[in-house]
C-alpha cells in the first residue's frame, strides 16, 4: 500500500474521529460547537458525507438513550417542572392565573370567527368562510384582526401518562396581564416514551407573528446583490413587545425553499409546497403555494420548508416518503425536529418541538394538539429553539422552553443571526 493512500485512510479516520467526538459535543456537551464543527466538515467531505456520518450517529444515540431507559437510567420526563395544584412557584413569563385547564376531549364546537375588513387587496387574498362555514379543504382560514378576549386553546387529548400531559399551562402574557400564550407537552411515540413534544399555543387575536432573514441563510445565491440584517427591528427588540422567538428552517442548499422578508425575496417560492405567508396587515395564512397560497398574493413574508405535514385536518401522504424531510437526513431519522401550524378556526398558532422525533411523530403531535394545517421547521438540536423574554434591569432577558436542553447561544435572536427565525411581538 502506498503512502498516499495510508495517508489519504489516515485523513479519513482522522475525519471519522473528529465527527465522533462533534456528535457526543452535540449531543451531550454543547450543541452550539459540534453544530460549527458539522459546519467545516461539509466543506471537507460534502453534505452527503456528513449526512451519513450524522444519521448513523444519532441512530446510535437513539439506541443509546434506549438502552438507558429500558435499564431505568433514565425515565420520561416532562420538558420543564410540573406546578401542583397550589404551587405558585413555578416561574412565568409574567403574573400568571393559579389554575391551569386540564385537555380532556369534548364534542363542542367552536364557529370560525366572523370576517373582518381589512386594507389588503381583495384581488389576492382568499376570503375567509362566514361563521358556522368551514374553511375550504386543506386550508387553514386567514386569521382575523379581533377584539382581544377570554382565550384557551382547544383540549388535547393526552398520548402518553406522564403527569401534566395535554394540560394547558398558562405561558406568556402581555404588558396587561393577559394570557396571549399556553403550553402543554405529549408523548406521541409509544416506542419511545423519553420522545417528548412541547406545544405552545398562541392567540393570533392578541399576539403578531413576523418573519426575519439571516445574514447567511437561505439565500439561493452565495453571493446575493443584498442580505438581510439578521436582526428583529428596534421598535419590536422592546420588553413588553418582543413576546417569543424561534428557529426558522432549513439552509437554502438543502431543499432549496422559498423565503422573503420585507419585499427581499432570498430564495424563490416551490410550486406546491407548504408555505407560511404573512399579509401587509399582519394576518398569516398557511398552505401549499399555488393553490391554496396564490403565487400573485400581496405579502409582506413568506418561508417554505418542504411540502405540508397536516393538510385538511389530517396527515398527509408525504409523511410517509422520508425523502422529504430532512434534505441530509431523511423523515425516519430520530432527532429533534420542530413544526408550525394553525388551527382550523384560524385563531391559534401553534409551534412544536422535541428530541427523538421522527416526521412520523411529530405530525402525529401536530395533528392531536390541534393543527389544521402544518409544516416542519427546522431539524437537529442546536438549530431547534424557542425562546421567551422578559425585561430585568430594563433589558430583555431569553428564557428557553426546555429549560435543561435549549441552553446554546440563547440569546442568538438579539443579535444579527445567520438564519432565519420568527419572532412575536404583542399587538
Amino acid at each position: 500500500m502506498g503512502w498516499g493512500v495510508k495517508s489519504l485512510i489516515i485523513a479519513l479516520g482522522v475525519i471519522g474521529l473528529l465527527f465522533m467526538g462533534g456528535v457526543v459535543v452535540v449531543v451531550h456537551v454543547s450543541p452550539g460547537i459540534g453544530a460549527v464543527g458539522a459546519e467545516y466538515l461539509r466543506l471537507i467531505i460534502g453534505d452527503q458525507g456528513v449526512a451519513q456520518m450524522e444519521s448513523v450517529f444519532l441512530k446510535i444515540n437513539d439506541t443509546v438513550r434506549g438502552i438507558e431507559y429500558r435499564t431505568g437510567l433514565v425515565k420520561a420526563a416532562a420538558p420543564w417542572q410540573i406546578p401542583v395544584t397550589g404551587d405558585t412557584s413555578t416561574p412565568h413569563i409574567a403574573a400568571q392565573p393559579a389554575t391551569t385547564l386540564r385537555a380532556t376531549p369534548t364534542t363542542s364546537s367552536t364557529a370560525a370567527p366572523t370576517p373582518q375588513p381589512t386594507s389588503a387587496p381583495t384581488a389576492t387574498i382568499s376570503s375567509s368562510p362566514a361563521a358556522g362555514q368551514a374553511p375550504a379543504a386543506g386550508v387553514s382560514q386567514i386569521t382575523q384582526k379581533m377584539p382581544f378576549t377570554q382565550w384557551t386553546p382547544q383540549p388535547v387529548p393526552a398520548m402518553g401518562n406522564l403527569q401534566g400531559e395535554g394540560v394547558w399551562e398558562p405561558y406568556i402574557t402581555n404588558a396587561s396581564g393577559q394570557v396571549v400564550a399556553y403550553k402543554t407537552f405529549v408523548q406521541p411515540d409509544p416506542s419511545r416514551p423519553y420522545a417528548v413534544v412541547a406545544v405552545v399555543a398562541f392567540n393570533l387575536k392578541a399576539i403578531q407573528l413576523n418573519f426575519v432573514l439571516g445574514t447567511q441563510e437561505p439565500y439561493a445565491s452565495k453571493h446575493p446583490p443584498v442580505r438581510a440584517s439578521g436582526t428583529i427591528p428596534s421598535q419590536d427588540m422592546t420588553p413588553g413587545v418582543l413576546l417569543a422567538a424561534f428557529n426558522g428552517g432549513f439552509k437554502y442548499a438543502q431543499g432549496q425553499f422559498g423565503a422573503m422578508a420585507n419585499g427581499l425575496v432570498s430564495a424563490p417560492p416551490r410550486e406546491g409546497l407548504g408555505t407560511i405567508v404573512i399579509y401587509p396587515d399582519g394576518r398569516i395564512k398557511m398552505g401549499a403555494w399555488g393553490t391554496d397560497i396564490s403565487p400573485t398574493g400581496n405579502y409582506l413574508a413568506y418561508r417554505q420548508n418542504g411540502p405540508l405535514a397536516i393538510q385538511n385536518g389530517q396527515v398527509t401522504p408525504e409523511v410517509s416518503n422520508s425523502i422529504y424531510w430532512g434534505y441530509t437526513i431523511n423523515g425516519t431519522t430520530v432527532t429533534w425536529r420542530s413544526g408550525m401550524g394553525i388551527s382550523k378556526d384560524g385563531s391559534t398558532l401553534y409551534y412544536f418541538a422535541g428530541p427523538y422525533l421522527t416526521i412520523d411523530t411529530l405530525s402525529r403531535a401536530m395533528l392531536d394538539a390541534g393543527a389544521w394545517t402544518a409544516m416542519q421547521l427546522d431539524i437537529n438540536n442546536y438549530w431547534v429553539i424557542f425562546d421567551t423574554y422578559t425585561a430585568q434591569n430594563g433589558n430583555l432577558a431569553p428564557q428557553a422552553l426546555f429549560p435543561e436542553q435549549m441552553t446554546s447561544n440563547i440569546n442568538r435572536f438579539q443579535y444579527p443571526y445567520t438564519r432565519d427565525f420568527f419572532y412575536i411581538t404583542a399587538k
